[in-house]
């Protein structure tokens, strides 16, 4: 089991200190309890798929029974077109598969995002029913991508269809973070209807270093997009951006690169979360 705590030592603002707290109250037999035998599904990138990160001490702390990560690093929300091709659907004839950055095939990286992520789910894992969802991307989005939808015409709609989705959106609508978070928690508040489903903005990063220069301001046009669409789907939208406790004042501390959370990182992140789960449970 993960262990969440960090020393005074390493200087850390005081948000660690609330969240600890939480976590604290979570580690009650009350706190777990609630938990307890639970089925918690993540999807996410890279900060989600890391070995300890948030997903797994959240695991962790709280008990849960069940467990899929459903996380591929480098991945994003929706489709996208890029040189080598469209993203393809899984389970598409030829499927080349997912993959991160690194991966040799480009149409699997191609395909590394959460519209497949979530479609790869459904398909191989049909009796995992979640209590809790929990979805995390946004931080390798483009502000805009070929094909992707209006925003306002996706909310038009989908409050127009309200719960009954007669305007139904199809993968062909899933493309770039307004069409594939759209598709995404149509599909998952269809699917999982009792599921506590939640939403987790990107965490800052290091602007300090010319790569991530522009990285902070980015997300944050991008989460208004997330929040937006979090209140017209009805689901939970938590801002760990400006509330996990990292951020301009320890960034050079709490990041390995600038952008993926080391062990210290990852306990704030996870704090916080697990914060928002106990304190806010149904």
């Amino acid at each position: 089991i993960c262990s969440l705590e960090v020393k005074a030592a390493d200087n850390l603002p005081a948000e660690m200190v609330a969240n600890q707290a939480a976590f604290a109250d979570a580690k009650t037999s009350s706190g777990t309890k609630a938990f307890s035998g639970k089925k918690l599904a993540v999807f996410g990138n890279s900060i989600t798929a890391a070995r300890n990160s948030w997903a797994f001490r959240v695991r962790d702390s709280l008990g849960f029974g069940g467990f899929y990560n459903g996380s591929v690093g480098s991945s994003v929300w929706g489709r996208r077109v890029r040189p080598e091709g469209v993203a393809q659907n899984y389970g598409d004839p030829a499927f080349a598969g997912i993959g991160n950055s690194s991966h040799p095939s480009a149409q699997a990286r191609n395909n590394n995002c959460a519209v497949v992520h979530i479609q790869k789910f459904l398909a191989e894992k049909p009796d995992f029913i979640p209590d809790i969802i929990i979805l995390s991307y946004g931080t390798n989005d483009r502000l805009t991508e070929e094909r992707e939808p209006d925003l306002k015409e996706i909310l038009k709609r989908k409050r127009k269809s309200g719960r009954h989705y007669d305007e139904h959106l199809s993968t062909d609508d899933a493309f770039g973070l307004t069409g594939g978070m759209a598709w995404c928690l149509q599909t998952l508040t269809e699917r999982f209807p009792e599921a506590r489903i939640i939403v987790l903005s990107p965490i800052q990063a290091n602007t300090g270093l010319d790569k991530y220069r522009d990285k902070n301001s980015g997300n944050l046009l991008k989460m208004r997009t997330m929040k937006k669409l979090c209140k017209v789907y009805g689901v939970e939208y938590v801002d760990c951006y400006h509330n996990c406790g990292i951020d301009a004042s320890n960034v050079d501390k709490v990041l390995l690169d600038g952008l993926h959370p080391n062990a210290a990182g990852q306990s704030l992140h996870a704090s916080y979360i697990i914060s928002r789960l106990v304190g806010n449970r149904r």
